[in-house]
């Protein structure tokens, strides 16, 4: 006994087709095909940007930082946060941001930075605080 001609019951189940993958891609292409709701998810994507953005705690120089070698000999600049924790950036990530094309701000996850002109965002070890360090090519 064989399934009739027509009956896709179980074909995800035999074929291995996820079939919410096919959902996921049918949604998108009906909101970004309809001028109306493309806008809406726009703008919406704003708003979560907007919400994302980081709050820094304080402005600093980078030569207002400690600085210490690591074993690799790459530098590491870093200042304590008033949780105990460290905010702490290294010489090889100033030197990728000082190269990076982001040019916009983007938030920070902990012993991460972002770049912003000369600014790069360092959340602490510890917390959820930001301190925004300033920096130059020559740094």
């Amino acid at each position: 006994g064989g399934r009739a001609s027509g009956d896709n019951s179980g074909d995800r189940e035999e074929t291995g087709v996820d079939t919410d993958a096919f959902d996921a891609v049918r949604q998108a292409y009906e909101v970004l095909s309809d001028d109306a709701r493309r806008r809406e998810y726009d703008a919406a994507l704003a708003a979560a940007a907007r919400a994302r953005r980081v709050a820094v705690t304080e402005h600093i120089d980078l030569d207002a930082m400690e600085q210490r070698q690591l074993a690799d000999g790459e530098y590491e600049f870093s200042r304590s946060c008033r949780c105990g924790g460290r905010y702490a950036i290294t010489e090889g990530e100033l030197e990728a941001l000082m190269e990076s094309d982001s040019g916009g701000e983007t938030g920070a996850s902990a012993g991460a930075s972002a770049f912003c002109a000369g600014t790069a965002l360092v959340q602490c070890s510890t917390c959820s605080l930001v301190v925004s360090v300033a920096f130059s090519a020559a740094a």
